[in-house]
């Protein structure tokens, strides 16, 4: 948890920006302290990014992904 990694929300937050792909993040309430959007080509490269970069980040305890299968713009 944040506590136990001796983050805040910001600080871990700041680290996920940095991330490649990382498109925005945003503090949340509710079950999840954060929520971002990432940007990959492939389900593998996604896969990747969560093991190899998010999940090495201490602070992240766990991920929850959901894939967008189509972005509304505002018209």
């Amino acid at each position: 948890s944040l506590k136990e990694s001796g983050k805040n929300q910001e600080q871990v937050a700041n680290e996920i920006k940095m991330l490649e792909g990382v498109e925005n993040v945003c503090i949340i309430t509710g079950i999840s302290d954060i929520v971002f959007r990432v940007k990959k080509k492939t389900i593998d490269e996604l896969n990747n990014f969560l093991i190899e970069n998010l999940r090495k980040i201490q602070g992240v305890k766990k991920t929850q992904t959901s894939i967008i299968l189509k972005d509304i713009h505002e018209i």
